[in-house]
């Protein structure tokens, strides 16, 4: 026996009662009842859309990750910061934005779109303020920085959609999988 039946809650079913169970008991033990969700009136896409939760829909990527480059944004940064403006003296902008740019691609390779923009901004303002002339301002004397900073942000920006994009697609293909297992 092929039986359709609607996706109900628990409580549901408690309190009205399950129509499948009903006939499990009334066929008894020597007969097969396959039960086939039946459709709602909501497209799969609609349904899809509503059971997403927000956080799904920033990032595609786990809680856990989320957290780690959020620490390691809270972390590295300051650090790096701290560990750069001693050694001012003996290196240049274009190391200071090397180093940077490590933490930042380590930032979106880890937690995707958002946290390695967030990254990108702190690490272009810390940048400009700590290691471009004029010093502790937010203004760029040499059009050389200017360039410099501005390929920062495109590549960190890059980066961070690049990890974005390809943990949607692993997201996808492993609803796809689910849905073919079904």
């Amino acid at each position: 026996i092929m039986i359709g039946a609607a996706q109900r809650t628990r409580r549901e079913e408690i309190l009205r009662g399950s129509v499948v169970n009903a006939v499990i008991r009334l066929v008894g033990p020597g007969v097969d009842v396959h039960v086939i969700s039946t459709a709602s009136s909501e497209s799969a896409p609609d349904r899809q859309r509503r059971n997403r939760t927000s956080r799904q829909v920033l990032s595609p990527l786990s809680t856990r990750r989320l957290v780690a480059s959020l620490l390691l944004i809270a972390t590295a940064m300051p650090l790096l910061t701290v560990v750069l403006t001693t050694l001012r003296e003996d290196l240049d902008l274009t190391s200071d934005v090397s180093l940077y740019l490590l933490v930042v691609v380590a930032v979106a390779a880890t937690g995707g779109l958002l946290p390695g923009l967030v990254a990108s901004v702190i690490a272009i303002v810390t940048l400009n303020w700590y290691f471009t002339e004029p010093l502790y301002t937010l203004s760029i004397a040499s059009s050389q920085d200017v360039i410099a900073l501005g390929v920062f942000v495109v590549v960190t920006t890059t980066v961070s959609v690049y990890v974005d994009a390809s943990a949607r697609r692993r997201a996808s293909a492993a609803r796809a999988e689910s849905d073919a297992r079904a």
